[in-house]
């Protein structure tokens, strides 16, 4: 694993700081690839061509898809310069983004606008991600009126984050977000503003859940990030069961502390990696270790948290979740109140505290 140290820490940041201003070029990528490639299989070899029992975009997939965390050359110049591009786009308050958006006259319309031909290296290196980025940003809804209803990105969990007509037409009506609110803008106009004839939803209150309205935001910004969903990986075949454990309690500690939750208490019958967590182990597994550093942060800035192993037969919920998914392909909704009564009982109390919906 010493070699990989060395890649990490010595080969991958070398080129950082180039790599945070300017788009490189693909055959400086590729050419900075082959060298740390050759360097992995066989260092001692001479010349370029060396024998690679397994694919490099392989060994760069993530410790918790069984590769080794390595990073394309290309792929990271491209993660960094979008980052730099959003922080244009949301107005980050910088030196450096005011005096870009200044330069290059950068409209709120900025990110579906035609690329600048005389700009510099660097900003051309910016407006060529823009395209990725419009795959993620999402306006937020403000108070005013120059969100377009069917062209803007505004709604965050549609899968194209905007609204479908419900006919296909050339000649849509020309709306704003702004028309489908109430006169005072307190809320959604759901008698006349919000029409079901307009979108693809079985109820109109099916397109109000939707929507996330921030009344109190003064301008309309893009201040929400969405990533394309990640290509799903069965966990029979790229994962281990102690990394698919692991992963799964990575990611409730990753939704109570978006959250902002401070008394939680995950369980798992993976003894192995609770062990690992409460530092019990004093050897770590290395399938534990990439997981390890994303969540002992977590766990430290959150010394409420509780990570406590049960016996599997305690564990029944779960296993009945995992057992129900699986046989409906990760997609539905799952009835609480029919679990073991240790599950089942708790989110009857639960839900006896939801208001009923209002009709519509």
């Amino acid at each position: 694993m010493g070699q990989a140290t060395l890649i990490k820490s010595v080969a991958l940041s070398t080129p950082l700081y180039a790599m945070l201003a300017f788009k490189f070029p693909k055959k400086l990528n590729e050419e900075m690839d082959a060298m740390i490639q050759k360097f992995w299989w066989n260092p001692r070899a001479k010349g370029n061509r060396v024998f690679t029992p397994l694919a490099w975009k392989n060994l760069c997939r993530p410790l918790s898809e069984g590769g080794l965390g390595f990073k394309s050359f290309e792929s990271f110049n491209e993660a960094m310069i979008t980052k730099l591009a959003w922080w244009v786009l949301s107005k980050r308050d910088s030196l450096c983004v005011k005096v870009l958006r200044a330069k290059y006259k950068v409209s709120s319309n900025w990110i579906s606008s035609r690329n600048s031909k005389s700009a510099s290296i660097s900003w051309r290196g910016v407006e060529s991600v823009k395209t990725l980025l419009a795959t993620g940003a999402c306006k937020v809804v403000g108070s005013r009126g120059n969100t377009l209803v069917w062209e803007d990105n505004w709604i965050p969990d549609l899968p194209d984050l905007k609204p479908k007509p419900r006919i296909a037409s050339e000649h849509l009506p020309s709306l704003v977000v702004a028309n489908l609110l109430s006169f005072d803008g307190s809320g959604w106009d759901e008698g006349g503003g919000i029409r079901s004839s307009l979108f693809q939803f079985n109820q109109v209150a099916d397109l109000v859940e939707f929507i996330k309205v921030l009344l109190s935001t003064a301008e309309f910004q893009y201040l929400r990030r969405e990533l394309p969903p990640a290509p799903h990986h069965p966990i029979g075949q790229h994962h281990h069961p102690l990394q698919a454990e692991a992963e799964t309690i990575l990611w409730a500690a990753s939704v109570a502390s978006e959250l902002c939750l401070e008394a939680v208490i995950i369980e798992s019958d993976s003894k192995s990696y609770m062990d690992a967590i409460n530092g019990k182990l004093l050897e770590i597994p290395w399938r534990l270790n990439g997981f390890l550093d994303y969540i002992s942060p977590l766990k430290s800035a959150n010394p409420n948290w509780v990570f406590n192993w049960v016996f599997r037969d305690t564990n029944e919920a779960p296993h009945c979740l995992a057992w129900w998914s699986l046989m409906n392909f990760l997609w539905g909704v799952y009835d609480f109140c029919n679990g073991p009564p240790s599950f089942a009982d708790p989110c009857k109390q639960d839900l006896l505290q939801v208001p009923p919906l209002l009709a519509v």
